[in-house]
């Protein structure tokens, strides 16, 4: 059974996490793959039900990204945005064995988008005073 190692909600839309994560984790030598993309899978269906709308309009997204470094098994980072906050989890199973620095440096470029989006939520707040 897998298990989430990090898990963490951003204050920022879905594309403007993974564009983020993607250029900090490609620009330090880490190729990435989305291996999946829920509006892909879901663009040729109408009137799906969703677990958060119903049948209204959906701005769900799911992305998983592969995030391969030095070693061939990669790790596999899952994003599930929905209202404008996009959720990362980090996704290892206890029978592979990922490149501990990979997993720490998925964990700092996360944190580094999350401090981001705190400051610009700060930002919001104080303009509407």
């Amino acid at each position: 059974m897998s298990q989430a190692n990090y898990s963490t909600t951003i204050h920022m839309d879905c594309e403007t996490v993974i564009a983020r994560l993607t250029s900090q984790l490609t620009s330090s030598g880490f190729r990435i793959v989305r291996s999946f993309d829920l509006n892909s899978a879901r663009s040729s269906y109408t009137n799906l039900p969703c677990p958060h709308h119903g049948k209204s309009f959906c701005d769900c997204q799911l992305v998983v990204l592969l995030v391969y470094g030095e070693m061939a098994v990669p790790a596999s980072v899952i994003l599930h945005c929905h209202q404008g906050m996009t959720q990362i989890d980090i996704i290892e199973s206890p029978n592979t064995h990922h490149d501990n620095n990979l997993v720490d440096f998925i964990q700092q470029a996360a944190g580094t988008i999350d401090q981001a989006s705190m400051i610009r939520v700060k930002q919001d707040d104080n303009s509407k005073q």
